[in-house]
């Protein structure tokens, strides 16, 4: 019988201590499940600082930014080729633009290459679809073989602010010269020189050469006729002074297209020496700034010293030293003071040498002193 008891208080036991051990499991869920519920968020699209995972798919809202209408120049053609013309021919042609955009074109200017000119001759300010137009003119005298010339406008458009264009094609000569400019080169004193020029027909026509003259005195041209066509013998006077010298000759024809030829010439006439460059010219500078301008003196007769050398008005001044080359030379520094006054500068730098035919040589100074 007490055997009996003592298992009956021992089942009592485990069971009662069995039921705590889940009442406490059951506390503990609890309390963890009410922390888990009060840390996190309710809704994520109500939480301030957080952002709404969909947000990016929204537009943007209008803020009222004005639009801005801006210009936009079209030219129908931006090349134009001439094909062959004759020298001495004008080539003219009109590009025709048009405003694709929606504000005003204003067009500054039209600037062309050397040779040409180009110039606008509709008006300057092309409304939206509107049309304007730039005429361009080439002249091909004295010019031959192919050509290409570019003209560039200026407008407001901001995506093509300049606007390149372009001319291009080939010039025949009826009338060929050659050579077509003549370089006497170094001519000594007293000896003279003369060059041969020849001038032919460069098509089927039957040249005849009317007059061949020339725009300095020093150099004569006279003419002969042979079976190609003509010789024209340019020759430089003995009797033409020291230093550099240059001119044309003029040589009417009785072609329609090249009615009259300049052929340009140019030399130097040397003794015992020769200065270079013949004049200085020191354009504009600012007051009290010291500036410096060298001259070459080349001697061409070793027996021949400079003396000395000197400068005038006195805020001029010089300095001479033997520069290293294949012919004894002399740089000359000519300085314009600090202390020169302002306004115009006349002066000259003046050479003395032992020379019987060029005992002095004298080269002008100019330029202008600015204030400031």
């Amino acid at each position: 019988m007490k055997k009996l008891r003592f298992i009956q208080s021992c089942m009592l036991v485990s069971f009662f201590v069995m039921v705590c051990c889940v009442a406490r499991a059951n506390d503990k869920q609890e309390t963890n499940t009410a922390s888990i519920t009060k840390s996190a968020p309710s809704s994520p699209e109500k939480q301030v600082g957080l952002e709404d995972p969909n947000s990016g798919n929204e537009e943007l809202p209008d803020v009222g930014l004005p639009k801005i209408d801006m210009p936009d120049i079209f030219f129908e053609e931006a090349d134009f080729d001439f094909g062959d013309v004759y020298s001495g021919s004008k080539v003219e042609h009109t590009f025709r633009f048009k405003n694709n955009g929606k504000g005003e074109l204003k067009i500054t200017k039209a600037k062309s290459s050397c040779g040409c000119t180009a110039a606008i001759i509709s008006s300057k300010n092309i409304p939206e679809n509107e049309y304007g137009e730039v005429k361009v003119t080439f002249n091909t005298q004295s010019r031959s073989g192919k050509a290409k010339k570019r003209v560039t406008v200026y407008s407001n458009d901001p995506d093509t602010p300049k606007y390149k264009l372009s001319i291009f094609g080939n010039i025949l000569e009826e009338v060929v010269v050659n050579p077509k400019r003549v370089d006497f080169s170094r001519v000594a004193f007293e000896k003279g020189a003369t060059k041969e020029i020849s001038v032919t027909s460069g098509t089927d026509l039957k040249l005849k050469i009317e007059k061949v003259e020339s725009s300095n005195q020093s150099v004569i041209p006279t003419l002969k006729e042979d079976e190609n066509g003509y010789i024209i013998t340019a020759s430089v006077k003995e009797d033409t002074d020291y230093g550099r010298f240059n001119g044309s000759i003029f040589v009417s024809t009785n072609s329609k297209n090249q009615k009259k030829l300049t052929i340009p010439f140019y030399g130097e006439v040397i003794g015992d020496l020769s200065v270079y460059p013949p004049r200085i010219s020191c354009g504009v500078i600012p007051e009290k700034k010291e500036r410096v301008f060298p001259v070459f003196a080349i001697i061409y007769n070793n027996d021949v010293k400079i003396e000395k050398v000197e400068a005038s008005p006195a805020f001029i001044g010089t300095s001479i030293s033997e520069t290293k080359s294949s012919r004894k030379t002399f740089k000359v520094q000519t300085i314009i003071k600090d202390n020169a006054p302002v306004g115009k500068i006349n002066g000259e730098l003046k050479i003395f040498t032992n020379s019987k035919i060029q005992p002095l040589i004298t080269v002008p100074i100019s330029g202008m002193i600015k204030e400031g």
